[in-house]
């Protein structure tokens, strides 16, 4: 009796799992609806305040940067760039970790970290940023952004 409860209840475990794998939304990370990035290599734009932009052409690229853009193809490429703002201290970084398609939308996913209370920091102003390429398309984008407090030991 006991033997036939803990398969059934293993059974419904099983059950649960597969069908949260299926239904789970593809527009999460590591699924065959990636796009395909490229980290690129901009100007730090050391923005006081957090910006998050998607630059498609070259007046919008050297209106952001103050430059004339660095190569990149904006007839195939699009530029998406975020930028944390002004940080007092070190600790504090910025990461485009992957972008996916999902119900006719683009979602850049974003690791915004930041240093715990019992960090130990180095006192230098910095602007934390990060900026990738990635195919042109004209759905419309979104953001999403994990923050995380890395704490010190």
């Amino acid at each position: 009796m006991k033997i036939r409860i803990l398969l059934w209840v293993l059974i419904v475990i099983l059950l649960g799992v597969a069908v949260w794998l299926f239904l789970k939304p593809s527009g999460e990370k590591g699924n065959k609806n990636s796009v395909a990035f490229t980290v690129a290599t901009v100007p730090n734009p050391n923005a006081e305040f957090p910006i998050k932009k998607v630059i498609t052409n070259d007046a919008e690229y050297q209106e952001f940067f103050g430059v004339a853009s660095s190569g990149i193809d904006f007839t195939m490429d699009n530029l998406a760039v975020i930028c944390l703002g002004k940080a007092n201290t070190g600790g504090y970084s910025v990461e485009i970790t992957s972008i996916t398609k999902y119900e006719n939308q683009i979602f850049i996913h974003v690791k915004d970290i930041s240093p715990g209370k019992n960090c130990i920091l180095i006192q230098v102003i910095n602007y934390p940023f990060s900026a990738v390429t990635f195919e042109k398309s004209e759905l419309p984008i979104d953001w999403k952004i994990d923050s995380i407090m890395e704490d010190c030991p």
